[in-house]
């Protein structure tokens, strides 16, 4: 059976994505990517050498245990560091996903994490998807991403008007969500992202719920 021209394209292309890697970030990416570590790594040494000067070491000293038990002893605050830590984690295992599923743009771009907002089920990360990758090309990639962020489960959220945006939806604790997912319609390849649909609809993850919400259909 001799291939028409159309599967020549798609197989030169298929093989073309798989031989090139991922594209190094430049200087200003690196930075703006570990901008949190950065400015982390960079503040605490300086309010400690301040309160040293100031106060003494010993006072620094307990100043900087008794702020410590504060955070992490007390529930709330704790819950609220952690949240904020996994936000700052889960972008640098989502890019790894990718890199590791090889869901990038033939010149190597991986998508871009605009976004991390903490949720009561995880996180949700705002994606914008360089040309050449769609909400499709993540639904297929949901197990490696779950599996890279630590994570239980992932859900692939596609913009109802612009394209090129997708919401991935981190869930590491076990409840319902109502929400506007993707999802490939029956009998169709989920990395062809033409043959898709955004459903509105409940995500149930772990035990299902007696009462299920009604779905909202919302995108945010």
């Amino acid at each position: 059976m001799r291939r028409g021209p159309r599967d020549a394209e798609e197989l030169l292309a298929t093989l073309h994505h798989a031989l090139v890697p991922t594209a190094r970030p430049n200087p200003f990416l690196v930075l703006w990517r570990w901008r949190y570590e950065l400015a982390l790594g960079a503040a605490i040494p300086l309010l400690l050498a301040w309160l040293t000067y100031t106060v003494g070491a010993d006072a620094t000293v307990a100043i900087t245990s008794v702020v410590t038990a504060l955070l992490f002893g007390w529930p709330p605050a704790r819950h609220r560091i952690l949240a904020r830590a996994w936000c700052v984690i889960t972008p640098h295992r989502f890019r790894l996903a990718c890199a590791q599923a090889r869901i990038h743009a033939r010149k190597g771009r991986l998508p871009a994490v605009m976004r991390c907002t903490p949720k009561s089920y995880g996180e949700q990360l705002l994606i914008r998807c360089p040309v050449g990758i769609t909400a499709a090309d993540l639904y297929a990639a949901r197990a490696v991403i779950a599996g890279a962020c630590f994570a239980t489960d992932v859900q692939v959220i596609a913009h109802p008007t612009r394209r090129h945006l997708v919401v991935v939806a981190v869930i590491r604790r076990y409840q319902t969500l109502a929400c506007a997912r993707y999802a490939p319609r029956a009998g169709t390849a989920a990395g062809d992202e033409e043959r898709g649909q955004a459903v509105a609809g409940v995500v149930r993850v772990g035990r299902p719920a007696a009462a299920p919400p009604t779905p909202t259909g919302s995108w945010r």
